[in-house]
């Protein structure tokens, strides 16, 4: 690595190493831009030339990567239900989708959930959808919007960097959940924050409180 990224090479002015971007890192196709689509793979060793304990090395690492990814991915569509009910029609669920909310009452108490927790109903009720969401009357990311609280919903689409997924494009069930995760990881990111803000504003307020009563003298009435 120090050789990688070395600060001098064989001369005063020669400087060798990679100062470009990490984008390619967690992004194939910025790979591929930088280091093409066959790079030569360097020994494990700098001062060696035989890379196959290199290839060695980076096989074993792929394969237990394998399973983190698998893993992710799970975490990510697995809601805990694999009961698929064919009795109910696509309009039946579609209705049952749109009924959720975030906010809502729960034993007689208004509960509040959070964005992952709505996301989680929202999976589960459309395990029973369609592949084909041609046939469907909504779509997951649009009405996981709706569901949210009106302050959380203003939060979100005014962000720079949240763009909301194109509806015409999302013809199957899979595009479907990305798009809807693509709205919750930026109702989740707005989520904190609003939490933070609420945090800041409490304290704030019982800072006033307190320090209005240090100065307040109470008056005897004799």
């Amino acid at each position: 690595m120090k050789l990688f990224l070395a600060s001098t090479g064989t001369s005063k002015t020669d400087k060798k190493g990679y100062y470009g971007s990490m984008k390619f890192l967690d992004n194939q196709t910025e790979f591929v831009k930088i280091f093409g689509s066959n790079p030569t793979l360097l020994p494990s060793m700098p001062t060696h030339s035989d890379n196959g304990s290199a290839m060695l090395l980076l096989h074993n690492f792929s394969e237990k990567c394998k399973l983190d990814i698998f893993m992710h991915l799970c975490m990510l569509d697995y809601v805990a239900n694999d009961i698929v009910d064919p009795s109910l029609n696509v309009v039946e669920v579609c209705r049952q989708i749109s009924d959720v909310k975030q906010t809502r009452i729960v034993n007689g108490k208004l509960h509040t959930a959070t964005p992952d927790e709505l996301f989680d109903e929202f999976s589960e009720i459309s395990v029973s959808l369609p592949d084909n969401a041609t046939s469907w009357t909504l779509h997951l990311c649009s009405s996981y919007l709706s569901a949210l609280t009106s302050d959380l919903s203003e939060a979100v689409t005014p962000e720079k960097t949240f763009v909301m997924p194109n509806l015409s494009t999302l013809t199957t069930k899979a595009l479907q959940l990305t798009a809807l995760r693509t709205v919750r990881s930026q109702a989740s990111t707005s989520y904190r924050e609003l939490l933070k803000e609420k945090v800041k504003m409490t304290t704030s307020l019982r800072n006033l409180n307190t320090t209005q009563n240090r100065g307040f003298k109470p008056i005897y009435i004799s």
